[in-house]
């Protein structure tokens, strides 16, 4: 009788979970194009709305702006930017879109250093602190509301902080590889610059991990395809690698707790020199080009899982920062250094397990106010082999894994 009632139970919730559902994860689906046909665009996200910005058509650079709201499938045209250019990034910070560097076409031509803000309340543009370095195709990225100006051509190894609230910019450690046409993202408050090239020659599958928090960079799994002029964009703690040079469809997921990378469900449109913007947990491919510029729009619906999708706004606010170093060794004196952050005041257990799920240590079991904390842990005296960091609050339970080696 139980048995039965758990089936009816079951088919009851899978019914509703499917209706309720309707877009299957890791698929796509097109959307509205967007009104100018344009390549090499900076796009970022503010409240749920992606803002496309500059790019060129032919051989013309455009200052035009347009704004996607998924909610309503729509696009309309907004202020202009005052500098026309592309192969520029743009990121948002507290409800502003930041374009940066690029490549102007117009008189006079060249490689600028403008930095400028957009504001989507008042549609308006302000010009802010120039870059220091002057470069298109470039990666920029916002972490921890500072935005993150690496690679792109004349500087290609280059890494500069920009402040908003202080509207100044402060040089960082260069990236290891010095390239340009890559791409980055960040997930846990760590950037990873991924594929480019140094001005020419073969594509390149370097992955590299920048800590903002220790200014270090740290090399990763490369990407399978090693590429250019592709789209990367970041959702719950997966970041996916999408198009590229030449016209690819490639879609690449990765994981930087497993450093893992995942082959997932190729674009429908292949294409290169496109821009990706993340509203409501999904992807929206936009524009680029095969063998003239595209107006192409498409959505993509990552494989979260049920659990991730419903933990997700959780799990990018209590996190695991860092481990420190990871892999560690006896030789290093097994000194790691932990970080985690809570967004509200929390019951905090932070344990360590081995890979039978027998607890080794246990760092924190107190209450704590929120805020980012770091513990130094002494592991010596471990065995050598696979660990597993577990974050435990009242709302969220978060894993990582650590490698003891010789």
């Amino acid at each position: 009788m139980k048995s039965s009632l758990f089936v009816v139970l079951f088919l009851i919730y899978t019914s509703w979970f499917v209706l309720s559902n309707p877009v299957f994860a890791d698929s796509w689906a097109t959307k509205a194009p967007m009104l100018t046909p344009r390549s090499c665009m900076g796009v970022a996200t503010v409240n749920n709305k992606i803002y496309v910005i500059g790019g060129i058509q032919g051989e013309a650079t455009l200052p035009v702006t347009e704004e996607y709201d998924p909610a309503t499938n729509s696009w309309k045209g907004r202020a202009v930017m005052p500098t026309d250019r592309y192969n520029l990034g743009a990121a948002s910070v507290n409800g502003k879109v930041y374009a940066i560097g690029g490549y102007k076409a117009s008189l006079p031509p060249g490689v600028v250093n403008a930095n400028e803000e957009y504001d989507p309340v008042t549609n308006s543009w302000t010009k802010k602190a120039d870059m220091p370095t002057a470069r298109s195709e470039l990666a920029v990225v916002a972490v921890n509301d500072k935005i993150y100006a690496i690679g792109g051509s004349a500087g290609l190894n280059k890494n500069e902080e920009y402040d908003p609230s202080t509207n100044s910019w402060t040089t960082k450690s260069n990236m290891p590889t010095g390239r340009c046409n890559l791409k980055a993202a960040a997930v846990a408050n760590k950037i990873y610059a991924i594929g480019g090239w140094p001005n020419g020659g073969s594509p390149l599958a370097v992955n590299e991990e920048y800590d903002p928090e220790k200014d270090l960079w740290a090399t990763k799994a490369p990407i399978p395809t090693p590429r250019i002029a592709f789209a990367a964009a970041s959702v719950g703690d997966k970041i996916y690698a999408i198009g590229g040079y030449y016209a690819l469809d490639v879609n690449e997921e990765y994981d930087p707790v497993e450093d893992l990378w995942t082959t997932k469900t190729p674009m429908p449109t292949a294409r290169m020199h496109l821009g990706a913007g993340v509203a409501n947990d999904k992807i929206y491919a936009i524009g680029g080009t095969i063998s003239t510029s595209l107006t192409v729009n498409e959505e993509y619906t990552p494989d979260l899982g049920v659990e991730e999708t419903q933990n997700l706004k959780l799990k990018t606010q209590y996190s695991i920062l860092e481990i420190y170093p990871n892999p560690f060794s006896h030789s290093t004196l097994a000194e790691i250094d932990v970080g985690y952050q809570l967004p509200a005041k929390s019951k905090v257990l932070l344990n360590v397990y081995n890979t039978t799920g027998k607890l080794v240590k246990t760092l924190v079991d107190e209450s704590k106010e929120a805020g980012h904390y770091s513990i130094n842990w002494n592991a010596k005296g471990i065995a050598d082999g696979i660990y597993f960091l577990r974050l435990e609050t009242d709302n969220l339970a978060i894993t990582k894994k650590m490698v003891m080696v010789k």
